[in-house]
C-alpha cells in the first residue's frame, strides 16, 4: 500500500473530515461500546488510523493515554490543534501497516475504525506486529469495510481488492470475510470476543438522510441480530474485538 497515496487523500479532506463523520456518530457509539468492554482508564492503547481524533479524544475523556498513529500529517496537524497540552497523548506519522519501530510488549490495547485496516495487504505479518507490540490480555477493537455487503451487485460483493477515490486519490482497499480472516490468520495469536456485522438493514447511502436517533435505533438491532450466523456476510462494516493469549 503506498503510504503517499494515503496521505495525500486525507491531507486533501481534512477540513471537511469531521462534519463528514457526524452521520456515522450511531456506529461510533458502537464502537466505543467495545471500547468499555476492552480498555480501562490508565491503560495505553493505540489508535491506528486516528485521523482527527474523535476515538483519540474519547479515550482521554475516559481517562486513558493515547498514541495516535496516522499516515496524515494534516491529519495529526488538525487533531493537535484540537487537543493540544495533553500530557496523556502522543501522535506519530506512520504507516499503520508497519509497526515494528513500536516497542514490544507496550500498549494495554489498539483501536482502529472506518476502514483504516482495509489497506492492510499483509494480515500475517500484520497481526504478528501487532501481538508483539501488545501486552499479554490485551484486546484489539476493530471496525472496517465488509466483503459481502448485501445492497452491493454480486460482483462488486466477490471482489477482495479495489481503488476507492478518496479526495480524487486512489487507494487501494482490501476486502474480507470477517470470520475466515480470524479463524485463518488472527487466531494464531488472539481470541475473538465479539464480531458483528453494521449498516445492513438500510443501503448505507440512505442512512445519511435519517434523523440520527432512527439510525441509532437500526445500530442497536443490527448490534443483536448482526452477531448471528445467518448475517455473517452482510453488513457494509464489520466491528470486531479480540483479546491476546497469554
Amino acid at each position: 500500500m503506498s503510504l503517499i497515496n494515503i496521505s495525500r487523500a486525507y491531507d486533501q479532506g481534512v477540513a471537511e473530515y469531521d462534519s463528514s463523520m457526524r452521520s456515522d456518530h450511531w456506529m461510533r457509539r458502537m464502537i466505543w461500546r467495545q471500547c468499555k468492554h476492552a480498555f480501562k482508564a490508565g491503560d495505553h492503547i493505540l489508535d491506528l488510523g486516528c485521523g482527527t481524533g474523535i476515538d483519540s479524544y474519547h479515550l482521554l475523556k475516559q481517562g486513558m493515554k493515547v498514541t495516535a498513529l496516522d499516515a496524515s500529517k494534516a491529519m495529526l496537524e488538525s487533531h493537535k490543534k484540537k487537543y493540544h497540552g495533553g500530557e496523556n497523548i502522543e501522535f506519530q506519522q506512520g504507516d499503520l501497516t508497519q509497526l515494528e519501530g513500536l516497542p514490544n510488549d507496550h500498549f494495554d490495547g489498539v483501536v482502529s475504525s472506518f476502514a483504516a485496516l482495509n489497506t492492510v495487504d499483509d494480515w500475517p505479518q500484520w497481526q504478528r506486529q501487532v501481538n508483539a507490540i501488545l501486552k499479554p490480555k490485551a484486546q484489539i477493537v476493530f471496525h472496517m469495510l465488509n466483503a459481502g455487503d448485501i445492497w452491493q451487485d454480486s460482483e462488486r460483493r466477490q471482489q477482495t481488492e479495489r481503488e476507492i477515490a478518496i479526495n480524487g486519490q486512489p487507494v487501494r482497499h482490501y476486502f474480507h470475510n470477517a470470520n475466515q480472516l480470524y479463524h485463518d490468520i488472527l487466531a494464531e495469536n488472539f481470541n475473538l470476543k465479539y464480531s458483528c456485522q453494521f449498516s445492513f438493514l438500510l443501503p448505507y447511502a440512505k442512512r445519511y438522510r435519517l434523523p440520527s436517533w432512527i439510525n441509532l435505533a437500526l445500530g442497536e438491532l443490527e448490534n443483536l441480530i448482526g452477531r448471528l450466523s445467518n448475517f455473517e456476510q452482510t453488513g457494509r462494516f464489520v466491528l470486531m474485538r479480540l483479546q491476546k493469549r497469554d
